[in-house]
């Protein structure tokens, strides 16, 4: 993997890479080139990774630069100014068209996964995220979702809660892996304002090159993304 070919957009101050999936953005256990290694090398100086998704998982990371630039990344976080969306193909057809998910959600660091309660205790976090029903082809389903809350693991846990595990992630109820091991969870769509020049930025993500990901013609929703943002403009 080249890291340049991953760039979706860079500016003086940070980067954004889309993604592959099966590796890490942060250095980890197994000794593979990060996300973080990969971009240290084409800044020639330590990057700073500001959000992180899973290995299996692919789509939009950023990278910052500096210190400076990680700190205003973290403040547009903070304060919910950045906007991020996913994509998931799903097993099951959620119930509805378009809702708004609350769970109550902790982390189990011993076996890497997320855990939905009932009721908020000791440690439990609060869990948002909207999703929207796109389209379906066979037996999968094509689902939007609106990420309000980063907790770990969240939309594959919280999908899983409402009988809609992701294909292929076996950690949270599909019955089987895929060949790559990878999960069809897309982190597609970002938008913030950027710090220093104020740019509204919209960027998008193509999914990976699988025949599954072709199917649903993420391009063509994608195109009509472009054109609803143009006429609001």
């Amino acid at each position: 993997m080249k890291f340049k070919d991953c760039i979706i957009r860079e500016s003086p101050y940070w980067i954004v890479v889309n993604k592959p999936v099966n590796i890490s953005v942060q250095p980890d256990k197994t000794g593979d080139p990060s996300i973080k290694d990969l971009a240290s090398t084409y800044i020639s100086k330590e990057a700073l990774v500001i959000n992180r998704i899973d290995r299996p998982v692919s789509g939009l990371v950023i990278i910052g630069k500096s210190t400076e630039a990680q700190e205003a990344f973290r403040e547009l976080f903070a304060t919910r100014k950045i906007k991020k969306y996913y994509l998931a193909i799903t097993q099951n057809k959620p119930p509805l068209e378009r809702d708004k998910l609350h769970h109550f959600i902790k982390k189990n660091s011993k076996k890497n996964k997320s855990f939905i309660y009932s009721e908020k205790e000791e440690g439990v976090k609060d869990a948002y995220l909207i999703y929207q029903y796109l389209k379906s082809i066979d037996k999968y389903h094509l689902v939007k979702i609106r990420l309000i809350t980063g907790r770990h693991h969240q939309i594959r846990a919280q999908l899983a809660h409402i009988d809609c595990p992701i294909r292929g992630d076996v950690k949270y109820g599909y019955p089987r892996a895929n060949r790559v091991h990878s999960i069809q969870l897309h982190s597609w769509k970002l938008y913030f304002k950027d710090p220093w020049t104020g740019e509204h930025i919209w960027l998008y993500a193509e999914p990976p090159e699988e025949n599954i990901w072709k199917a649903f013609d993420v391009h063509g929703i994608q195109e009509e993304e472009l054109k609803r943002h143009e006429r609001t403009k």
